[in-house]
């Protein structure tokens, strides 16, 4: 496996773009998934995107790759809260963080610990 240097892109529209830049700096899309409308910056563990979106919902989606490029946006977990979220969530000892324009910061984690 090399090592890329791939970021992922919200749009308003509701989509998540793939892009890649080489050493150069040229840049390839990708793919693209399509997800609820958004402002968050997205963070990936493994194949499972994490963003936050303008309903108010912390997101994840599968992101595996294929023989004919990006597939899945195939949604697998959401967690509502009550406001839009548009903080990027932040990963860290098995933790995801992120904050919601109801003022509350989250913490998840999986088994709750």
């Amino acid at each position: 496996m090399g090592i890329g240097n791939d970021i992922w892109v919200p749009t308003d529209g509701g989509t998540l773009a793939a892009i890649q830049q080489d050493t150069y700096g040229n840049t390839t899309l990708l793919g693209w998934i399509t997800a609820s409308a958004s402002n968050s910056a997205p963070a990936l563990i493994n194949d499972l995107l994490f963003y936050g979106n303008n309903a108010g919902d912390l997101v994840a989606v599968t992101t595996q790759s294929t023989s004919t490029g990006l597939g899945g946006g195939t949604v697998v977990y959401t967690y509502v809260t009550g406001g839009p979220v548009w903080s990027g969530p932040a990963i860290s000892n098995g933790r995801i963080y992120f904050g919601s324009t109801d003022t509350y910061v989250y913490c998840l984690s999986i088994g709750g610990n």
